[in-house]
């Protein structure tokens, strides 16, 4: 019998409250892995559905690489504001390369990881 070149497995969790994509996705990640029991890199979410929410992968990938802004914003302890000042952007457009609303090849994304990389370089 040979290896299926792909694999789809459909699996249904129902989470109440205000939980986070970032949250969900990180459950079930940790889930899947603890269930195949290695960590797979070709294993990756396709699909997350909720009542009111459908994400695709790229869906994912936005919201993954906002995550990621945040995080290196809130490390160097910096604002929304302060960010966008450095960047050139406003607010808002800092909060929708955070939130995954922008895509992550767009100008106003690439312009914040430049100006993160400039505030890490300037770091005592």
């Amino acid at each position: 019998m040979s290896e299926p070149e792909g694999l789809r497995l459909t699996v249904t969790w129902e989470f109440t409250g205000r939980a986070s994509v970032e949250r969900v996705l990180g459950f079930v990640e940790r889930w899947t892995a603890e269930q195949v029991g290695v960590d797979i890199p070709e294993l990756r979410p396709v699909q997350v559905q909720a009542v009111d929410v459908q994400l695709d992968a790229a869906s994912i990938r936005r919201t993954r690489a906002g995550t990621a802004l945040r995080r290196r914003r809130k490390a160097l302890g910096l604002t929304q504001e302060e960010l966008g000042e450095l960047a050139g952007l406003s607010n808002s457009a800092v909060s929708n390369c955070e939130t995954g609303r922008v895509t992550i090849d767009s100008p106003s994304y690439r312009q914040l990881r430049q100006a993160l990389d400039t505030a890490e370089k300037a770091r005592p």
